[in-house]
């Protein structure tokens, strides 16, 4: 099965650098961030008064490379690099829809972005959630805090 950009050839500068103009001017998002570092690309904005927050973690790092010599070397890093364009591919694309339907008022901003959206913690909906929803399914019953997330009071 073939993966969405498997083969794309769109330099990750254009993928990235495509990002911060269109969230601002297209959807009216506002402090935008676009960056990355050795394992991880991280996009987040404000957008209808939520903030939200994408990371995703690049197929390896400079480390992976020093222990290979010659072609293998050179293939496994054209790999890593062929993967990174197709992972920034894949996150404007996610991040486009998801704007999309929000404005064209099929969704709402929660419902489109709900596993991204930060808390006042800092942590996103997903890192909140993710250990009581293993939790559930492990046990087959819902915790009876499970609505009650932490900075957030009870649930009434």
């Amino acid at each position: 099965m073939r993966r969405y950009a498997d083969s794309t050839s769109v330099p990750i500068e254009r993928s990235r650098g495509e990002l911060s103009p269109a969230l601002r001017s297209r959807y009216g998002a506002q402090g935008v961030i676009v960056g990355e570092n050795d394992s991880k690309i991280m996009v987040e904005f404000i957008f209808k008064a939520r903030r939200i927050r994408f990371v995703l973690s690049l197929p390896g790092s400079s480390a992976v490379f020093t222990t290979l010599t010659g072609r293998k070397k050179r293939d496994q890093r054209s790999a890593a690099l062929q993967e990174e364009r197709r992972l920034w591919r894949a996150l404007v694309l996610r991040i486009k829809t998801k704007l999309i339907e929000v404005i064209e008022q099929n969704i709402s901003v929660d419902e489109a972005f709900l596993p991204y959206i930060v808390m006042p913690d800092g942590r996103t909906m997903y890192e909140i959630a993710r250990d009581k929803i293993e939790q559930a399914y492990l046990s087959g019953e819902m915790p009876d805090d499970f609505l009650q997330l932490p900075g957030m009071g009870e649930t009434h």
